[in-house]
């Protein structure tokens, strides 16, 4: 419940866009979706919300580094380190 009304919250301030349609995975063959609880079902605007957290440098502490910063796509989104 907490998590819906943190998106509700962050939708209505502009933070993420008004479509919640489910996510549609684009994966290649032979990878199957990872599983997820039927009753939290993973939308576009929670993809949306991870991917812009994950490149968002104000969330560290002096506000220059963003999850990307280590944890590079090029990598697998591992830490190359």
């Amino acid at each position: 419940m907490q998590t819906r009304r943190f998106l509700f919250l962050l939708l209505s301030a502009g933070f993420l866009p008004r479509e919640t349609s489910t996510w549609r995975w684009t994966l290649p063959a032979g990878v199957s979706a990872p599983p997820l609880p039927a009753d939290n079902p993973l939308t576009t605007a929670k993809v949306e919300l991870g991917r812009r957290l994950f490149y968002d440098a104000d969330l560290s502490a002096n506000g220059t580094m963003s999850c990307a910063t280590c944890h590079e796509q090029k990598h697998a989104f591992a830490d190359a380190r």
